[in-house]
């Protein structure tokens, strides 16, 4: 009996570490589409953005760096891309911010704006 249990726990600890790592590819996948997509067309990021995240939520962090990173976005672009993904991705808010600031922290003042109009109490503008 305590081996098949062991047997058992080792299989889910198995699926459960493989199924990370497969989040990991998968959201770095994502990240180099749209690191190409937005760096063969700069104008349409806040699309590409909106679209890649709403399909995949769980890849936010990745997916806004690369955004910000293929356009060299000025500050007031980091604030547009975090506008659209908050929007998208509303529970992953604070690590959009957080992520888009770790790649552009000159833009952090106008992100903090951003995240002042769209939780509003939430923090200091």
């Amino acid at each position: 009996m305590k081996k098949s249990s062991l047997f058992a726990l080792g299989a889910l600890i198995a699926g459960v570490s493989s199924q990370a790592v497969l989040a990991d590819t998968d959201c770095l996948k994502l990240s180099v589409e749209v690191k190409h997509a937005a760096a063969a067309k700069p104008a349409s990021v806040l699309e590409i953005v909106e679209r890649q995240l709403a399909a995949n939520p769980n890849c936010a962090c990745e997916l806004v760096k690369a955004a910000i990173e293929a356009t060299k976005a000025d500050s007031k672009t980091v604030a547009a891309i975090v506008e659209t993904a908050a929007q998208v991705a509303p529970e992953q808010m604070r690590l959009i911010s957080q992520c888009a600031v770790a790649v552009a922290p000159d833009a952090l003042q106008e992100v903090q704006m951003v995240m002042a109009r769209l939780e509003p109490g939430q923090g200091e503008a």
